[in-house]
């Protein structure tokens, strides 16, 4: 008996992530879905990605499972995650550690003011979630690829971009709430806590 569990070539991913859920539950399921397209963003981080297939239906994903779309802000965030770490953001967030994990990065820019971002790091992560937006198999899953600019954005000090992709993302899906939280903050003048 086999561990992996094959993709089924038919249908949409977002139907295949779906029957490979109800029948092996949604943890296996997001490993055999997201890992190749964590591994590859977690490149696409570093830079390294150029046309990387594997981030094919990685707009969908991100749309369709927010753990997925926050492990990538989380990876994009913190060089130090390893990919195993990533991958269980994505996979086990409801577990207590990893719910505590993944909190604690998301806040960090608006409470920590000692944790700094790597710019390189976020300018390659930005331009990695724009280029999704052209893999998204439908308008609406352009949305959250652009709420993660928009997020990145935000930690990286780029108020203007960040409120830009805010509005392209509600404007792909007007409930894209990580996009809405990007323009309460900026309406609120918070910046991430290094800058203050």
């Amino acid at each position: 008996m086999t561990n992996i569990i094959e993709k089924p070539k038919t249908n949409t991913l977002i139907e295949e992530y779906r029957q490979q859920a109800l029948a092996y539950g949604h943890e296996k399921a997001i490993r055999t879905f997201a890992t190749p397209m964590l591994q590859a963003w977690e490149k696409a981080c570093e830079g390294y990605a150029d046309e990387d297939t594997e981030l094919e239906g990685f707009a969908d994903l991100m749309s369709e499972v927010f753990n997925v779309r926050d492990a990538a802000i989380a990876a994009a965030i913190n060089p130090r995650f390893k990919i195993g770490t990533i991958i269980n953001l994505a996979a086990k967030a409801h577990t207590p550690y990893y719910k505590r994990l993944l909190s604690k990065t998301l806040a960090d820019g608006f409470t920590n003011p000692d944790i700094k971002p790597d710019h390189d790091r976020l300018h390659n992560a930005i331009t990695a979630a724009c280029g999704l937006t052209d893999l998204a198999s439908e308008k609406k899953y352009r949305a959250h690829p652009l709420a993660v600019a928009a997020y990145l954005s935000w930690w990286d000090g780029k108020m203007e971009d960040a409120y830009s992709y805010a509005i392209l993302a509600l404007d792909a899906d007007r409930t894209t709430s990580l996009a809405a939280l990007v323009l309460v903050a900026l309406s609120k003048g918070k910046k991430p806590a290094y800058l203050n």
